[in-house]
């Protein structure tokens, strides 16, 4: 198990509070799970609370020698419960705040209802949009994992091909690229960015399946197994000439990597061949321009242009019910973290961000082709991070 070193979880630290000083913000408490695997380098059942100067305090409820072996902050405190907070940071010296950050995005409102009274007299604010501003820029020790973890999914799909046979299920397909994905050290399990968002790997789907939208914020769903999970793989089955699409995760040490690909068994027609061929030269065109101080909206312009010069913006990211009104995402230890690749709102790409960028085509009666990848943006350009070819593999 690799355990994240001090001088990386305490750089984080000093980044939050750069920004809640700045937010004139006394102190906050963390208690989602992905910020507090970020912010303390364990997710045992702990409360973080991180002053606008000093050092952070951990509360840890269970399990406590768990998170002192993989938390590198010094101060790591055992409580019983919420009530014995307060009382530990009054010996901290910490109980004379004015402003307390809290994630109100995230926390339930039971949970806000039983820590307000903690801070009785003590203005709350909202401290989500902070937290994953830190969390946009992955540090040189994060972005190892995403290099890795794209040379994994590589290995995986490199065997999807000897995989596909004429018949074999969505299902079937999905349970043996798992297989192979848990054997290389997939964690097994996805986190999405938003309330009620949620998926497994990802998707795989066979032809016209692919136009199957879901509650997902994504551009595909499937019809999968049941109204109880209604996305990803169902027992359709498998027939010469209809695009298989694989819009799968690779999950290693909680970083994520976003890849999509499309395997056929024989030919597809002409017209899927050349819209996969667009969505190449958009993925391309937008490596390309995607530079540190550019607008993320520009990208989306830019992706929306080519599109339409090719005569096939009708079918790009989705039909007309179900499209959405973007081309990528960032990625790290959550699907769909910042910066959106949109035109709803717009972010000055910095060196560091990683962003997947998932140009499809989505044709009735026919399915999806394109294309996705995820990419470190460097100062010189876009740094891929899965070396697989872009190009449509037939059996």
């Amino acid at each position: 198990m690799r355990l994240a070193p001090g001088d990386e979880v305490y750089g984080r630290i000093k980044r939050l509070q750069e920004l809640i000083k700045q937010k004139n913000i006394s102190g906050v408490i963390v208690t989602q799970l992905v910020n507090l695997f970020y912010f303390s380098g364990t997710m045992q059942g702990t409360y973080l609370f991180v002053p606008a100067e000093g050092e952070p305090v951990l509360f840890v409820r269970k399990n406590y020698r768990r998170a002192c072996n993989e938390s590198p902050l010094e101060n790591i405190v055992s409580i019983s419960g919420l009530s014995d907070i307060m009382e530990k940071l009054k010996k901290e010296d910490y109980d004379k705040q004015t402003v307390i950050g809290m994630e109100l995005k995230s926390l339930p409102v039971t949970y806000y209802e039983k820590l307000v009274p903690l801070f009785s007299g003590i203005k709350i604010a909202d401290i989500s949009p902070l937290l994953l501003e830190v969390r946009m820029i992955k540090s040189v020790y994060e972005q190892k994992f995403f290099k890795e973890a794209g040379k994994l999914a590589r290995e995986v799909y490199e065997k999807i091909p000897q995989i596909l046979k004429q018949g074999m299920t969505e299902l079937a397909l999905a349970a043996r690229v798992e297989y192979e994905m848990r054997c290389l050290g997939h964690q097994g399990f996805l986190r999405i960015s938003g309330y009620n968002q949620e998926a497994y790997y990802g998707h795989i789907l066979f032809g016209e399946n692919a136009l199957i939208a879901s509650f997902l914020d994504s551009p595909t769903g499937g019809k999968g197994l049941s109204a109880a999970f209604p996305q990803g793989s169902g027992n359709t089955t498998l027939e010469p000439g209809r695009p298989v699409l694989v819009d799968y995760t690779f999950v290693l040490d909680g970083y994520i990597v976003d890849i999509t690909r499309i395997f056929a068994l024989g030919k597809l027609t002409e017209g899927l061949q050349d819209a996969h061929q667009v969505s190449i030269a958009i993925q391309n065109k937008l490596a390309e321009i995607a530079l540190p101080g550019v607008k993320t909206d520009y990208l989306y312009y830019t992706a929306k242009e080519m599109a339409q010069e090719a005569g096939i913006m009708d079918y790009f990211m989705g039909t007309a019910e179900s499209r959405v009104r973007f081309i990528g995402h960032g990625v790290g230890l959550e699907l769909n973290e910042l910066p959106v690749i949109t035109d709803k709102m717009s972010f000055t790409l910095a060196e560091g961000m990683v962003i997947a960028l998932e140009p499809k085509f989505f044709f009735p009666k026919q399915g999806a082709v394109g294309i996705e990848n995820t990419f470190i943006v460097r100062n010189d350009g876009l740094e891929k991070v899965c070396t697989l070819s872009d190009e449509i593999c037939l059996g």
